[in-house]
């Protein structure tokens, strides 16, 4: 059977906040740059170096990976990969001469106050978090603020943590390894996981959408189901 894949093609308004959040991550990776070369201009550490420096490091950092969360990594030659993960790991270095108040305060949680009924984390334990990595005591080490920023209810943050795994899943896949994801899953359910790494849709000649995976074709995809309260227009057509 013959398919054609979807393209998905972007409207005016699609495109325009594509370039805005181009133009954006741009602008917050200037922020960092600018702002690192005042501390080295210095002669400093970061354990030295201003805090409003810091805080401009901080979250332009945060907002650019933040950025790189929702873009493909396929085109990234492995030294450019390599160049990323030190920009990350520098940046926990540079959390880790903040507090963990201070960051809250940079990126505050989300207002979400019903976490504990589905066990998610939510404002309360991102409040508790805050105490128990020190408030406004600086971190003890930089595990102490991967386990706060995974704490944490913000999605500048969590987007940013997640842009970091993909980053590693790049670099691993190149090297033949599974990614972080498929690996938990083994560990947990005792058996292989292949999970595919690009979805999307194609069309047969009748006009049917199906959901492919790394090429595959999965199966048919289901149509919303029409509410029971929407009415018929006459002479409209889906």
């Amino acid at each position: 059977m013959k398919m054609k894949l979807i393209d998905g093609r972007r409207d005016e308004r699609q495109k325009a906040e594509e370039l805005l959040r181009k133009r954006k991550a741009t602008r917050f990776l200037a922020q960092v740059i600018a702002h690192t070369n005042r501390v080295v201009a210095a002669g400093r550490d970061f354990d030295e170096a201003d805090e409003d420096d810091l805080v401009f490091i901080l979250t332009g950092a945060v907002k650019f990976f933040a950025f790189l969360e929702g873009e493909e990594l396929d085109g990234e030659t492995d030294k450019e990969l390599r160049a990323l993960w030190q920009m990350y790991d520098s940046m926990i270095a540079l959390a880790s001469c903040l507090s963990p108040a201070k960051i809250a305060q940079l990126f505050p949680p989300e207002k979400e106050y019903n976490g504990a009924k589905c066990d998610m984390k939510d404002y309360f334990t991102s409040v508790a978090a805050v105490e128990q990595a020190g408030g406004w005591k600086k971190f003890k080490d930089e595990d102490a603020v991967l386990s706060f920023l995974m704490d944490l209810s913000n999605d500048d943050i969590t987007r940013c943590c997640i842009a970091s795994m993909h980053i590693i899943d790049a670099l691993g896949a190149r090297r033949g390894q599974k990614s972080l994801i498929e690996t938990f899953l083994e560990q947990e359910t005792g058996m292989p996981v292949n999970l595919p790494k690009h979805l999307g849709e194609a069309r047969d000649k009748a006009g049917n959408v199906y959901i492919v995976a790394d090429g595959e074709v999965l199966g048919l995809k289901a149509k919303p189901r029409r509410p029971k309260w929407l009415r018929t227009v006459n002479g409209w057509k889906e």
